[in-house]
């Protein structure tokens, strides 16, 4: 500001082109964990409303959680009561509980907050894993259910209403 000749300005003009295309960068592309993390938040949202189709557009067709693939999981879910009640919060997405794997998935922890009309607040750690579907969008294949207090060390949970 000082030195407001010619060759100032030019530098000043190629910080500020390069500040743009570090914007562009990061607004034009997505990485893997942050379209994990979309997905996941964008499902919460989803079930809160109970749009069912939006949750499950977010599941890939290779889904496998129990005994239960895409079809079975939806029917499953849509069908309980508790379900029909709760609300169901999502957070603590770290860069610490993110995993790629080596088959090309990848693998994201997060905190979930299952709220009922008898329960304030029941907190479970999750793991989600993601798969990269034919269109090349990652979609959730599976999850696991972990006390929240051991997290990924033990204390695997059933489903809510299993």
């Amino acid at each position: 500001v000082r030195k407001q000749d010619r060759g100032s300005l030019i530098r000043a003009g190629i910080a500020a082109l390069l500040l743009l295309l570090l914007f562009l960068c990061d607004r034009l592309y997505e990485s893997p964990r942050e379209e994990a993390v979309r997905r996941v938040q964008t499902m919460a949202t989803a079930a809160n409303a109970r749009n069912w189709d939006e949750v499950f557009a977010h599941v890939s067709d290779k889904f496998q959680y129990d005994k239960y693939d895409k079809k079975n999981f939806r029917d499953f879910v849509t069908q309980r009561t508790v379900q029909q009640t709760a609300t169901v919060n999502f957070k603590d997405f770290d860069r610490n509980n993110f995993e790629e794997l080596p088959d090309g998935q990848i693998r994201l922890g997060f905190v979930a907050h299952l709220s009922t009309p008898t329960v304030d607040r029941i907190p479970l750690y999750v793991q989600a894993t993601f798969i990269k579907d034919a269109d090349g969008q990652y979609r959730m294949r599976g999850f696991t259910m972990y006390d929240f207090v051991n997290r990924g060390s033990g204390g695997v949970q059933k489903f809510p209403g299993q």
